[in-house]
């Protein structure tokens, strides 16, 4: 910060350390708006903004924070996941199922994902299309029957 205090990204780290050390979020809030005045389209900004809604229960202003991170940042894995969480703390599970769908197309190989969006399938308003995850897992242990996330989502499903 001593070197180039008005950075924006300077004062996202500040931002950043703050909300992890702290809960009073009026201060990393404060920097996160010294970042955006410097660079209003750094998804960084919104992301950060959206933990600390998050972490206040603020669940639709996190969505729509994480919304804007995502236009900006259309290919973050990390960032999508977020938003995904969001989306399910809403209970909006078709987005949510969205989400994952854009994330698996980003990472095609990393089966946790899959098994996330197979998660959804638990919840009342898509229960009943429980049967097609559960079809695609047990494709899926067929084509990787070592693979041990599988089989363990299998068991507990």
């Amino acid at each position: 910060m001593r070197l180039a205090p008005n950075l924006p990204e300077a004062h996202l780290v500040v931002a950043e350390r703050l909300i992890e050390e702290d809960e009073d979020y009026e201060r990393p809030r404060d920097e996160i708006a010294k970042a955006e005045g410097a660079s209003p389209n750094n998804p960084y900004v919104f992301w950060f903004r959206a933990s600390i809604d998050s972490r206040q229960g603020r669940w639709e202003e996190s969505a729509k924070n994480l919304e804007r991170a995502a236009t900006l940042e259309p290919r973050s894995p990390q960032l999508l996941l977020d938003l995904a969480q969001s989306y399910l703390a809403l209970r909006r599970f078709r987005l949510a199922e969205q989400t994952y769908d854009r994330i698996i197309g980003l990472k095609p190989d990393d089966p946790s994902l899959k098994i996330y969006k197979a998660y959804l399938f638990t919840f009342g308003e898509i229960r009943s299309e429980f049967t097609t995850a559960r079809d695609q897992l047990n494709r899926k242990v067929e084509e990787s029957p070592d693979e041990p996330d599988l089989l363990s989502a299998l068991r507990h499903s």
